[in-house]
């Protein structure tokens, strides 16, 4: 077990983590950087949407195209494609202890994109929830342990201060025994919270938990890059786990990338040997 008895009470009440300090300033500053180059000319893609953008998707995906709707996505090649900075993020040493503890030692990264919001643009609709129940989403506490299906960790690639927009959630309802009342989907509801994030900061949480992204008011565009990771035996995207090249991948990189499967699944390689600088600090 890596999480403290706080940490995990604070999960199980709340339904997700807040991870600060993930990313140094430098790393954030040449992941944005590399989105600069992987992305040209997004704005003139999105002028008209003013809505949340997702990008670096699979190729099979489809997109949304009415703002109105929330999420407009469009193609940008493969996330893990645009660069070593944002392969280093798969199973990051200071997220992955998190994840063993949360989906289980045989878990898998199943997809990944990032997301951008102008200033303006119209958010996101809640969305998740423990009820009613969808395959592959749940939360629960079996044998004295904490067990997630599909699992989000979004990195803050900018400040998000306390009422500015950006990713918020219902506290508790991963857990929630009845469907959100429909008076409780606007985001004005007493029950959503927005967390304040600093740039470097991630957000671990189940899909199971009630979540959405408020209208962005920060002069500054939003930025966060969204790694999901589920139970070894789930595979959520059809083509997933979305990764083109040959590149060199450490060993518990290598684990999270496989295919899907149940029987024989072993457990990830973590921590790693001594002395190649990728323990748990």
């Amino acid at each position: 077990m890596y999480m403290t008895q706080e940490e995990q009470y604070l999960f199980d009440l709340r339904g997700y983590l807040v991870l600060r300090n993930v990313l140094s300033e430098a790393e954030v500053d040449e992941i944005n950087c590399i989105i600069d180059k992987a992305v040209p000319h997004w704005e003139e893609k999105a002028k008209a949407k003013q809505a949340i953008t997702g990008i670096g998707h699979d190729v099979i995906s489809t997109e949304n195209h009415d703002p109105t709707k929330g999420h407009v996505g469009f193609m940008s090649s493969l996330l893990l494609d645009w660069g070593e900075p944002m392969r280093r993020l798969v199973g990051h040493k200071k997220v992955l202890p998190y994840l063993i503890d949360l989906v289980g030692p045989s878990l898998r990264l199943d997809h990944q994109f990032a997301v951008l919001m102008k200033a303006g643009s119209v958010g996101e609709p809640l969305h998740g929830g423990n009820t009613p129940h969808v395959q592959g989403e749940f939360f629960e506490f079996k044998n004295n342990k904490i067990c997630c299906g599909l699992t989000v960790v979004s990195i803050a690639l900018c400040d998000v201060q306390a009422g500015s927009g950006g990713f918020c959630m219902i506290p508790g309802s991963h857990k929630s025994h009845f469907p959100l009342p429909d008076a409780f989907r606007g985001y004005s509801s007493e029950c959503v919270v927005q967390p304040a994030l600093s740039k470097g900061d991630a957000v671990i949480f189940p899909e199971a938990l009630i979540h959405g992204a408020l209208p962005w008011t920060s002069p500054w565009e939003r930025r966060a890059l969204i790694f999901k990771y589920c139970p070894g035996y789930i595979q959520w995207e059809r083509g997933s786990p979305y990764v083109s090249g040959d590149y060199p991948w450490e060993d518990h990189q290598k684990f999270l990338l496989s295919l899907p499967y149940r029987t024989g699944r072993s457990r990830i390689p973590w921590p790693p040997p001594a002395g190649n600088g990728n323990g748990k600090d």
